[in-house]
């Protein structure tokens, strides 16, 4: 607390001194009220200049005293400040305040694929769980010592586990093989391929974006050119677009790609949902017999992916960019 006029700073609770919350400070002291209420505040305790306090008992009063001569009522309001390893702040900070006590986290590399900026909490929550492989797939339960039958239930193929679930079952490969290639993807089987791969789109750096041409080059120059620089229709922001790979990447080594983090937003976004739709169907087929197909399946997310982008889109005069959620529709027309 910083000390104002002491109007609404409290004598007793509030930490304005040197000596913490003066509540604690005193506990050990016999003549612990001092005769104060425990309602005052500084200003009520002061009077023409002059501290009313009674006479120092205790070695811990006449301390509280001597600091008090330092102590000057203003004209200013009282107001907290946060301080944090000597830096102060008017703003509370709860990632501060957990970094100052448990130290700085280590830096992975999946970061920017498990929390995005606009994604839902608890696919993004559902996404770190498996990135860590710490959902209960069946063959940590059979490791955990429960009984339970190995085989996936979307499939009934192979025993379960995350790296099956995403994306060796046949049935969850259907799904993510129509999405991401919609979205001009080529898509990767394995677990921890997929991973790279979105890692690589969700990097900032001309490599990355050389990464994507690359993945993109199975299909037509002007798609490819399209996706990266998210142009929703020619016309409206390039007379001539090339017919080249070079000349693709020539360009855009000369412009910036400004809507190639949106693309990457949508990409990351799709790969949730995936994610969070599998299990959950895995989930209602277990605990409620309940099955669905590949195709009703592929509704809920793409239902589930254009309700999100709606919500996110926010289209202004001064950015006529696509929106999100155009640029989702956009990745659906030229392979449906």
């Amino acid at each position: 607390m910083r000390v104002g006029n002491g109007l609404t700073c409290r004598f007793w609770t509030d930490n304005w001194s040197s000596f913490g919350c003066l509540e604690q400070y005193f506990s050990q002291d016999s003549n612990f009220s001092l005769r104060i209420p425990a309602a005052a505040t500084l200003s009520s305790l002061q009077r023409d200049g002059n501290w009313r306090l009674p006479h120092a008992r205790s070695e811990r009063q006449l301390n509280l005293q001597a600091y008090l001569t330092t102590v000057q009522l203003t004209e200013e309001e009282d107001h907290y400040v946060w301080e944090i390893e000597g830096t102060t702040s008017t703003r509370y900070s709860t990632s501060a305040i957990y970094s100052c006590l448990y130290g700085e986290g280590e830096v992975v590399p999946w970061d920017q694929i498990v929390w995005i900026a606009g994604g839902i909490p608890k696919q993004s929550f559902l996404c770190w769980l498996f990135v860590l492989n710490r959902c209960p797939t069946r063959d940590r339960l059979l490791r955990w010592g429960l009984q339970t039958p190995p085989t996936c239930l979307l499939c009934n193929l192979a025993p379960e586990s995350r790296d099956h679930l995403f994306f060796s079952c046949t049935y969850a490969w259907e799904l993510w093989l129509s999405q991401s290639r919609r979205s001009g993807l080529d898509p990767q089987r394995i677990w921890d391929a997929v991973i790279t791969q979105l890692q690589a789109f969700s990097s900032r750096s001309w490599r990355a974006m050389n990464y994507i041409m690359s993945q993109l080059a199975i299909f037509s120059f002007n798609v490819a050119l399209r996706l990266l620089l998210g142009f929703a229709f020619y016309g409206r922001y390039m007379a001539s677009p090339q017919t080249s790979l070079v000349a693709i990447v020539q360009l855009c080594q000369q412009i910036q790609g400004l809507q190639a983090p949106s693309a990457v937003a949508v990409l990351n976004l799709l790969n949730q949902v995936i994610i969070y739709s599998l299990w959950r169907e895995q989930n209602a087929r277990i605990f409620k017999s309940l099955s669905s197909t590949q195709e009703a399946l592929f509704g809920v997310v793409d239902c589930a992916i254009r309700d999100r982008l709606l919500s996110l889109s926010r289209p202004t005069v001064s950015a006529p960019s696509p929106t999100l959620l155009e640029l989702y529709f956009w990745f659906l027309s030229p392979y449906s």
